[in-house]
């Protein structure tokens, strides 16, 4: 029985349970998702270097040499630079060239600069006969007899994933490219060593790119990427291997100057270096607080109208405390049904004595003297026989209903019953004397209930008599002598 129930509560609660939610974590609602889940976690950061350590690795400054590679594996050549589209590298990329990289991570943001320096393009590319849009220099110089600078900025923020990986916003390229697609630019950590790259314009440039660090003091990296670049349709791919080392701010320096002389970089070309803005082209770098903002930006300080997606929602109650107020509402519920219940038992029950006592004190009224403590045992015996109509000594069923139809007392069935086997305690189907005078004594709560609501009532001398030998009986039946 106390299983059934408990089961019966458990399928109540499950039912109800997701309509009493409210502050997850405690002690009576679910854990907060927040818990396991760091993206609905408002104690976990959104600063990049919180999220993986190895952003604190990969910051600073390094120096690389790169070399670019056709798909079958000859040394990608130079290419006219086309002034509508800006695309093309009319310098030596057929040959090692050198990367000048500063990356930075400040909280949620993400700044990547590269300074490449191309040397001179060779005789033969200088020779070739230009198409119509083509250059084989980039603004100002002399094809063959000086090289260039390019540059590349790269600005990403974290994101409310909180993954430590960063979505890019601006990727410039080279001398000409213009910013990244959101949807198509992002790094990410691969494990302690790798962080991967996936960048590009849809319809004009993809990148995929591998950074691996393969000293113990992370102080060195190699790296592997591969271009598709779109031209009139066509694709035009080629990969890129590469080594880097890393080193101070002054050597970083002092290694670039070193190379704009070594590669004859004309001072007009040369990149503004210490950056004085958010980018090394500082031509083409439309950046501010607000680009940073609408970009994503999750650092609630410096972005406070961006908000995170994953805000953690009410929890729902625990099941053991939904089954517990469940089983305390069923409690409560059935006391207060047993009192109401009680209560309504009683006020019938003081009915059903009142009316039959007072029964009694009608038939026993005229023999009762004034100013007596009640009926004498002979009264009581007269009053018993007055119902005991077939003269056996026991009053029967039928016997004392017929004695209270005659006197004008109706009672329902059930209320009949209950008052016959008040009486007949020992379920005999029959009362006997003692049974009739032991239950006269019995009423007396039944009939000083009711009398409370009549003495003020009034209504003649012969009903208050009665009224008053009716207390007299339940209060004073003495049947032991007769008995």
């Amino acid at each position: 029985m106390k299983i059934a129930a408990t089961r019966i509560a458990a399928l109540i609660a499950a039912f109800i349970r997701p309509s009493w939610a409210g502050r997850c974590g405690t002690p009576l609602f679910e854990a907060c998702i927040g818990a396991s889940d760091p993206r609905y976690d408002p104690s976990a950061s959104f600063d990049l270097k919180d999220q993986d350590a190895i952003w604190e690795e990969y910051g600073g400054y390094w120096i690389g040499t790169n070399e670019n590679f056709a798909p079958d594996g000859s040394p990608r050549p130079p290419s006219p630079y086309n002034t509508d589209t800006k695309q093309g590298i009319p310098y030596a990329t057929d040959v090692p060239f050198q990367t000048f990289v500063n990356r930075t991570v400040v909280g949620t943001r993400y700044h990547h600069h590269i300074a490449v320096i191309y040397g001179p393009a060779g005789e033969a590319f200088c020779a070739r006969e230009l198409g119509p849009g083509e250059a084989n220099v980039i603004g100002t110089g002399t094809c063959g007899r000086t090289g260039h600078a390019a540059a590349v900025d790269v600005l990403g923020t974290s994101s409310y994933e909180k993954d430590a990986s960063v979505d890019i916003f601006w990727w410039t390229n080279g001398q000409g490219r213009g910013p990244a697609l959101l949807d198509t630019s992002s790094v990410r950590p691969v494990d302690d060593h790798t962080v991967f790259f996936s960048a590009g314009n849809v319809g004009e440039l993809l990148w995929s790119h591998t950074q691996q660090m393969t000293t113990k003091d992370r102080d060195e990296l190699s790296g592997v990427a591969s271009f598709v670049l779109f031209q009139e349709d066509e694709g035009v791919s080629w990969n890129m291997f590469y080594r880097q080392r890393k080193v101070d701010e002054e050597e970083w320096l002092q290694e670039l100057e070193e190379a704009y002389e070594a590669n004859s970089v004309l001072e007009e070309d040369r990149l503004q270096i210490p950056l004085k803005g958010p980018c090394l082209r500082s031509w083409d770098c439309p950046i501010d607080e607000l680009t940073w903002c609408d970009a994503g930006d999750p650092n609630t300080e410096a972005c406070p109208n961006n908000v995170s997606p994953y805000q953690e929602p009410d929890a729902p109650m625990k099941t053991g405390a939904v089954v517990g107020f469940v089983i305390l509402g069923a409690v409560l519920a059935s006391a207060l049904g047993y009192f109401l219940w009680r209560r309504a038992s009683r006020r019938r029950k003081a009915r059903y004595e009142r009316l039959f006592v007072e029964r009694i004190a009608k038939e026993v009224g005229p023999s009762v003297r004034r100013g007596s403590v009640g009926p004498s045992e002979s009264e009581l015996l007269s009053a018993f026989k007055r119902v005991d109509t077939g003269d056996d000594g026991y009053i029967q069923k039928e016997e004392l209903r017929a004695f209270l139809s005659d006197g004008g007392v109706e009672l329902d069935g059930r209320d009949f019953d209950l008052l016959f086997a008040s009486m007949d305690l020992k379920g005999r189907g029959r009362v006997n004397f003692l049974d009739f005078c032991a239950y006269l004594g019995s009423c007396r709560a039944g009939v000083e209930d009711g009398a409370e609501g009549r003495e003020t009532a009034g209504s003649g001398d012969v009903e208050e008599r009665t009224r008053k030998i009716a207390r007299q009986l339940s209060a004073n039946s003495r049947c032991v002598a007769l008995g």
